[in-house]
């Protein structure tokens, strides 16, 4: 992504991980990796107009 010139990018995360998201425990910062291994896996579906 920063070779492409984005600093940031969109992480799908599951509802049931967004107050531990937004609300981290600095002491577990484990924790968050853990929230990247259970991401949704968004789904795109492209449509040529006619």
């Amino acid at each position: 992504m920063a070779a492409a010139g984005h600093d940031r990018t969109i992480i799908n995360i599951k509802p049931e991980h967004v107050d531990a998201w937004l609300n981290p425990d600095p002491a577990d910062l484990a924790a968050l990796y853990r929230i990247f291994d259970d991401k949704r896996h968004p789904f795109y579906e492209h449509q040529i107009a006619a």
